[in-house]
Formats: structure tokens, sequence, C-alpha cells
């Protein structure tokens, strides 16, 4: 799945460590082209996709995974990069990690919405 916008803002890094490991997340924003724009939060996690060589103001697709949790029987939902690409499909992928997380995940760019089986 993958959503069309204008960057507009890229907002600091923040790291810590889990039961995992060490981890870092950077938060973007971008806002639709739509007649009525909406500006979407979205997180880059662990570096994978090098957001220093994006400016803002670049008009940008970004490729997407969703995924919601719980906790304490609220419902949290995110929206996860994986890559980013220009209008001149230039892409913005960390070349130097290319490990795939979440690649059992399904995505769907149908625009019938399809289910896979």
């Amino acid at each position: 799945m993958h959503i069309t916008g204008k960057l507009i803002k890229i907002l600091e890094s923040q790291s810590g460590k889990s039961s995992n490991g060490i981890w870092k997340k950077q938060d973007f924003i971008i806002e639709t082209l739509d007649v009525y724009p909406k500006k979407i939060c979205i997180s880059n996690w662990n570096d994978k996709i090098d957001l220093e060589k994006v400016e803002v103001g670049t008009i940008i697709d970004v490729y997407i995974q969703i995924e919601s949790r719980t906790y304490n029987d609220r419902w949290y939902t995110n929206l996860k990069a994986w890559k980013i690409e220009s209008e001149d499909k230039k892409k913005f992928e960390n070349i130097s990690e290319n490990k795939t997380e979440g690649s059992n995940q399904i995505i769907n760019d149908s625009p019938e919405g399809d289910l896979p089986f």
C-alpha cells in the first residue's frame, strides 16, 4: 500500500532499548494531494529509509505497512514506511541495511482491494 504526498516535516529521531535490542525511530509528516489534504504521520524504524536525502517540500510516494496493537484494552495503529520514492522514482532506501523487516506481511497494492486468497 502506498500514499502520495508532499513531505512537510521530519521530526526528531527517538531511540531506546527493549528486550529485542536497541531501536531507533524517526517520524515524518506528509500532506496528501487530495482536494481536502490530510496530514499523516509515518514512522521510519531503524533507519530503514535515509530521510536525510529527502528534502522538505518534495512530492513522494511512501510505501507503508499498517499495524495495530492493543495495550490495556486500547488500540494503537502505526504506519511504518518501508520504501520512499520521489516523483522521478529515485529511491531513498537505506542500501547498507537490506533486511526486510516484516517480510511475512501481506502488502496489497491492488486498487480493487482483493484478498490474496
